[in-house]
């Protein structure tokens, strides 16, 4: 059974759009203003950013599975994979 987090979060673009998916060791959520996904330790309270290395990535979905993150860069019609 996965645990659930709630973690109110002050995004420094103010542009953080949702908490898209979670893996057994992170949530990731995506922040518009950055053109990044970024991956939350609930361990450490910290992020870690992940750039679109295109302009424009407007990550708007997310999905999850074990090891993997992924994203659908609408803005550049694309999907894209994080490893966890």
């Amino acid at each position: 059974m996965p645990k659930i987090y709630a973690y109110f979060v002050r995004a420094a673009t103010a542009l953080l759009l949702f908490c898209a998916a979670a893996t057994s060791s992170a949530a990731w959520v995506t922040d518009s203003g950055l053109n990044a996904i970024m991956r939350f330790d609930p361990q450490t309270q910290k992020f870690q950013s992940f750039p679109s290395n295109q302009g424009g990535a407007t990550v708007h979905q997310m999905l999850g599975r074990p090891g993997e993150a992924w994203g659908a860069e609408s803005g550049n019609d694309r999907l894209v994979v994080v490893l966890d």
